[in-house]
């Protein structure tokens, strides 16, 4: 069994797959959802929205205290973790006003949340440059900044169109999500046997 920095990283990876693959799963649930009624009210949306905000930033300040103590860099993790756990708590708390204010700030406040996923995702996938498979994490992080800059210069989408590019993401992000999953559950236990 190695011991080294690597060694280490993949321990902590491996001891939060699960954590990936609920992400991923649960990002393609509700792409799935706003595939099949575009036109679904914008309340309804920001409540999916807002359970996903809650729950993927719940399971990303997991993983990044987890991985804490092995990874330098895991404040990014937290950062958008908290992010994201305001985002869902927001939306709970007032969801008509959500929906009232947001149909353009919503346009800027999920660019920059897209982004800084898409971000943190191609770092990542850049640390994992030596496992194969890493491709699926920058592929899914770069489509992520792509998408976050269309939000962003140019913020005037219809809700049906906007709804069905969340779902794009959604889907794209959890099937990467997913893959990313099993190939950290393998790199673990590449190191643990």
């Amino acid at each position: 069994m190695e011991t080294g920095p690597q060694a280490l990283i993949a321990k902590a990876a491996s001891a939060v797959w699960w954590i990936v693959l609920l992400k991923g799963i649960l990002a393609v649930i509700i792409g799935i959802m706003f595939f099949s009624n575009p036109r679904a009210t914008l309340v309804v949306i920001m409540m999916f929205l807002g359970a996903y905000w809650l729950v993927d930033g719940i399971f990303t300040l997991i993983a990044s205290f987890y991985g804490k103590k092995e990874h330098k860099r895991w404040g990014w993790g937290m950062f958008v973790a908290i992010l994201s756990i305001l985002a869902g708590i927001a939306v709970f708390a007032q969801p008509i006003a959500a929906a009232l204010f947001t149909t353009k700030f919503l346009v800027y406040f999920m660019g920059f949340m897209i982004l800084a996923s898409g971000i943190s995702s191609v770092a990542t996938g850049i640390k994992l440059r030596k496992t194969s498979g890493e491709w699926m994490m920058i592929f899914g992080g770069v489509f992520a900044i792509l998408l976050s800059l269309l939000l962003l210069f140019n913020p005037i989408f219809s809700a049906t169109f906007f709804v069905f590019l969340l779902g794009i993401f959604a889907v794209i992000d959890g099937v990467s999500l997913i893959a990313v999953s099993f190939r950290i559950r393998k790199l673990g236990k590449s190191y643990t046997e």
